[in-house]
Parts: C-alpha cells; sequence; structure tokens
C-alpha cells in the first residue's frame, strides 16, 4: 500500500504538502496512516503489567505520566517492587509502586547483610566495608542462598532470613601457624611483615581457580573446600 502511495505522489512537488487545503491534508493524512506500522517488537514486563491492572491509578500517577520534583523539576522514576523479593510473584499483595531507589536498595540482588551487628543495605557496600572478598565472586556464592541453606566464601558463614542475609565469621580459626592462631588474613600479614594486599589477591585467584594450595614468597597456604585457609607452613 505504501508503494502504491508513493507511486501515486512522486511527481507532486514538496509544497503540496505544506497547504492546509481539503486535497493537501487528505494527502498527508493517507501518508500518515499508510506509513503506520501493522506491528512492531515490543517488551512486555509481566510484573510492570500485572501493576497495570491491579493499580491502574497509581501506574498512571507515578510511571505513565513521569512526575516531576516540584522542587528541583526533574524527573522522579518510579519502579514496580515485589515485596518478597521474588521475581516471579506478581500477585497483587506483593507488587507496589516505588520510588527506583528504593526498589534498587531493596531488590533481591541487594539483600541487606548484618555483619559484627553493622546492618548495610546492599552486599557491594557489606562487601566494600568489611574486606568480606571480591564482590562479584561472593554475589554469585550466595545467589543460592535461600532459609535453612547455610553459604561459606572466605571464611565466612551466610544465613538467610527474613530476606536479610546474616554473616559471621567461620567457626574455625582462620589460619593457623607455628602453633599461633590468627583471626584473619590481615592479622597474619601484619604479624609477619608481609603485603595483604598481595596475598588476598593470590588466595581470591586460587580459589577462583578451585586450587587447594598457594605460594606466596616462602610461605605455603592450603585451603579447604570452601577456599577456608586451614593452615601455613613454610
Amino acid at each position: 500500500m505504501l508503494a502504491q502511495v508513493n507511486d501515486l505522489y512522486k511527481y507532486d512537488a514538496a509544497d503540496d504538502y505544506d497547504g492546509d487545503t481539503d486535497y493537501v491534508v487528505t494527502k498527508r493524512t493517507i501518508r500518515q496512516i499508510v506509513q503506520t506500522p501493522y506491528y512492531a517488537k515490543f517488551y512486555l514486563s509481566a510484573h510492570r503489567l500485572s501493576a497495570y491492572v491491579y493499580y491502574p491509578r497509581d501506574y498512571s500517577a507515578y510511571i505513565t505520566t513521569k512526575p516531576t520534583d516540584p522542587v528541583t523539576g526533574k524527573p522522579l522514576v518510579y519502579h514496580v517492587h515485589h515485596k518478597d523479593r521474588c521475581r516471579s510473584n506478581n500477585c497483587p499483595e506483593n507488587l507496589e509502586i516505588v520510588p527506583k531507589q528504593t526498589n534498587d536498595t531493596a531488590r533481591s540482588t541487594s539483600r541487606p547483610v548484618i555483619y559484627r551487628g553493622v546492618r548495610y543495605d546492599t552486599i557491594k557496600d557489606y562487601s566494600e566495608a568489611t574486606d568480606a572478598g571480591n564482590y562479584k565472586n561472593l554475589q554469585q556464592a550466595l545467589t543460592g542462598l535461600e532459609a535453612g541453606n547455610d553459604a561459606i566464601y572466605n571464611g565466612r558463614r551466610y544465613t538467610l532470613a527474613g530476606g536479610i542475609i546474616k554473616a559471621v565469621d567461620a567457626d574455625t580459626p582462620t589460619i593457623t601457624y607455628n602453633g599461633n592462631v590468627y583471626t584473619t588474613l590481615k592479622n597474619f600479614a601484619d604479624a609477619h611483615k608481609l603485603a595483604y594486599k598481595s596475598i588476598h589477591n593470590a588466595l581470591s585467584k586460587a580459589r577462583k581457580e578451585g586450587k587447594d594450595t598457594v605460594a606466596y614468597k616462602q610461605y605455603t597456604f592450603y585451603l579447604d573446600n570452601d577456599g577456608n585457609i586451614m593452615a601455613v607452613s613454610k
């Protein structure tokens, strides 16, 4: 149809479309109609569709109309949030429309973590503040964490309850060397005047490669199946 219309008007002058006569308006309308695609690819988000069906007024007010901050004039972004952090649960009781930052903080990949009495809003915040290990590796280790099942990574044990991760130091000492017990790798490195960051990186690489021994200078570190340091020899 578009080809036929283009052929019909291919000899028309460009200014034929600039007027407001019935003839010109009709031609412009026909051109617009035939250029409209019959279909197009689109992405259908199940949780957004569900929220639109369950809460049409809120969806229209906060997402469709894209409101702006009355003070700054900047756009306010809202997302559909799963209350129980289960992305496949799109029942009405589990969905709410919240500011983007609230959703980012609460989503399942950013669960809060409690370690030594301190709460961290996200796994990344916890990882950076407590030397818990490589963030991406830690996140991968906690991917399948469920209530009732523990996970151990880099000498710490993780449990999940009520959507919050609790991290505790492993029950066994981190390092035993020459009859001395060191509760952290940094304590061992400082005591023997070694570069903590270099040892940390070497151990992280070994854990990633599945090795059970790591040589650093004159020391050899022995790892268990969970990547924890069992002992050190020289």
